[in-house]
């Protein structure tokens, strides 16, 4: 897996499958994470309407964190944390 993620030029890329890897998340709830999901205060990430359509708390890893904080000072989104091009999320691009 670390192999794939050194060929991965493209830091959003980077940044998705290493997101999608470290919390195990399934694509439309990684599409669908927003910034304000992030809880740095208390080391968790909230996905919203998960399976079942129930939130459920995830560790934040503090790895995550410090390669996320480098993809936010490139991407600067505002409301998910992984924009499409029209800055709405990439699962509506």
């Amino acid at each position: 897996m670390k192999n794939l993620f050194r060929k991965t030029t493209n830091l959003k890329h980077q940044a998705l499958l290493i997101t999608v890897y470290t919390l195990g998340l399934r694509s439309g709830e990684l599409l669908n994470l927003k910034i304000a999901h992030l809880d740095d205060e208390h080391k968790t990430i909230i996905i919203k309407a998960a399976k079942g359509k129930r939130d459920r708390k995830l560790p934040f890893p503090e790895s995550l964190k410090g390669f996320l904080r480098q993809y936010f000072k490139e991407s600067r989104s505002k409301t998910y944390l992984f924009k499409g091009k029209k800055g709405l999320s990439t699962a509506t691009s």
